[in-house]
């Protein structure tokens, strides 16, 4: 009579592709973790480099330097319940007599009209009690003002 061939070649099979197949799923999850990581420390890295170059464009232009990395507290009311949140904006600076929250950029976000940069100054702007804001363009090495009061 015919015999069934024994079931563990195609078993020993099936387990070697599944142990193959989570191990290579493991190696690409750490693999991307580990890049995630990079850039991240990597962008850090240049936004410290920005932010110390920023500091140097604003005192040579004639700017004092206030504050740095300001921590401020905002409290909202949400439906009735108080929530906070913190806002680290780079830099509060004054030059005659006019005080400025001012931002260091390294890329795109340098454009004023880019829409998060434009929120961020607004923000910052509204919680320090300022009308004057700076982006600092920190590749091309120049000082933007903008005034944030609407024009009329």
């Amino acid at each position: 009579m015919f015999e069934r061939p024994p079931l563990i070649g195609p078993l020993r099979t099936a387990v070697s592709l599944g142990a193959a197949f989570a191990l290579g799923w493991a190696i690409q999850s750490a693999c991307r973790l580990a890049w995630r990581r990079w850039r991240g420390r990597r962008q850090a890295l240049r936004g410290r480099r920005g932010e110390r170059r920023a500091r140097t464009l604003l005192e040579e232009a004639g700017y004092t330097v206030l504050a740095e990395q300001p921590r401020v507290l905002v409290r909202l009311d949400v439906c009735g319940e108080a929530r906070s949140y913190e806002v680290v904006p780079d830099f509060l600076c004054a030059r005659g007599g006019e005080r400025f929250v001012a931002d260091a950029k390294t890329g795109a976000g340098a454009d004023p009209l880019c829409s998060e940069t434009r929120r961020q100054l607004l923000e910052y702007a509204s919680v320090l009690g300022v009308d004057l804001a700076l982006v600092v363009d920190v590749r091309q090495a120049k000082i933007i003002r903008i005034d944030l009061r609407p024009l009329r």
